[in-house]
Parts: C-alpha cells; sequence; structure tokens
C-alpha cells in the first residue's frame, strides 16, 4: 500500500496545524481544509484514503459535509471519522448513522488518535483486497453461518445492574 492520504477538515487553524503534525510524524500524507465545500473540491481532486471531520463548523456542519460525501459514488467509500466537542450520545449516533465509521470527542490525544487512523485504514485496505478478489473471481466460495446450538447461544446474564447478552461470563 501507498503511503496513505489523510485528510483534515476543521474551522480552527491551531486543529489544523495539530493534527497535520501528528499524521505526518508518523508518516502519512496530510491534507487540509477549514469547511466542508472546499473539502468536497479537495476529495474528488485528490481522493483521500481516510477523511477527519469535525462536526460544528461555519456554514456547513460536518454531518451535512459527510452526508453529502456518501451520497456521491466517487466518495462513498472513503472512510469518515469525526472529531467533535460535541460528546453527547445524540451526535456520535447522528454522525455513525449518516455513515462515518468512528467518532472521536475532543480533546484529541495523538495516540488514540492514531490507532483509530491506522484501523480504519487497515479494515479499508481489507475491504479493497477482497472486492478486487471477488471481482477477478479468485474468491473462495462463503462459508455460511453457523446453525443456531443450545451450546453457542447467547444467554442473558445481569452484570452490575446491567441485563446484557453474552456468550461467557461478565
Amino acid at each position: 500500500m501507498d503511503t496513505p492520504t489523510i485528510l483534515f477538515v476543521d474551522d480552527t487553524p491551531t486543529n489544523l496545524d495539530l493534527v497535520k503534525a501528528i499524521l505526518e510524524a508518523e508518516g502519512f500524507h496530510a491534507l487540509t481544509a477549514s469547511d466542508g465545500p472546499s473539502a468536497r473540491n479537495l476529495i474528488r481532486a485528490r481522493q483521500p484514503d481516510l477523511i477527519l471531520l469535525d462536526v460544528m463548523m461555519p456554514g456547513e456542519f460536518g454531518f451535512e459535509t459527510c452526508a453529502r460525501l456518501k451520497s456521491d459514488p466517487v466518495t462513498a467509500d472513503i472512510p469518515i471519522i469525526f472529531l467533535s466537542a460535541l460528546d453527547d450520545v445524540k451526535s456520535k449516533v447522528t454522525g455513525l448513522k449518516i455513515g462515518a465509521v468512528d467518532y472521536v470527542a475532543k480533546p484529541l490525544y495523538g495516540e488514540e488518535l492514531l490507532a483509530r487512523v491506522r484501523i480504519h485504514l487497515r479494515i479499508r485496505e481489507t475491504n479493497r483486497a477482497l472486492v478486487k478478489e471477488q471481482a477477478s473471481g479468485s474468491g473462495a466460495r462463503p462459508v455460511p453461518p453457523a446453525r443456531n446450538s443450545t451450546a453457542s447461544r447467547s444467554r442473558s446474564k445481569s452484570c452490575s445492574g446491567t441485563r446484557v447478552a453474552t456468550a461467557s461470563n461478565c
């Protein structure tokens, strides 16, 4: 895989500089944009491997930018990770439902951000390889799902007062 290109979109220059420095120190190609419309133009021209997208930006919120990217066949498969000061569950779920693969609440921690970037790049590369393999006709036949048996069914247990479904002990 070539050196991955990552686009970071944020309206705060300090954030742009900080995240760009973190990414470049790890050997990534880093692009930046300060708003959704300029990000979309850059994305169509440069086709980054992953997008880090702020939610709260003037003019066009990150949610709108994400929705537009996901509705465009040229950009729909680029993974988007939201980075936002909005850390409530509703915002996180909204971002994921719109099409983001992850959501990281600010303040950012370089080590966490890099771990998430790496895993989503690895997932994207694996998906591309599988699609390529299937297109060439050399893919193995899919394995049917295992049948439910009493031994393999999840059991419902109570852990710390919270009801959860589990196949093992809490």
